[in-house]
């Protein structure tokens, strides 16, 4: 599934205003630091392949504390 937010351009968080530009897609550092002798780097991207993170630009900065809403 695709991060919920690939569609939506901007969005806030508390009071912060953000402005989705990129999905950030798992790369082979990832990879390799969560890597184990039981599941591969490869295997690692793999599962995190268009459900990772994505990159926004700040638009209104503020505090965000956990918990606080995503809207």
């Amino acid at each position: 599934k695709l991060n919920d937010f690939s569609e939506q351009k901007r969005f806030r968080i508390g009071d912060a205003e953000l402005e989705f530009f990129e999905l950030c897609e798992p790369c082979a550092t990832l990879g390799a630091r969560l890597a184990t002798p039981e599941v591969s780097a490869a295997a690692v991207v793999k599962a995190f392949t268009h459900c990772c993170g994505i990159r926004a630009r700040v638009l209104k900065g503020a505090d965000i504390a956990p918990g606080t809403i995503v809207a």
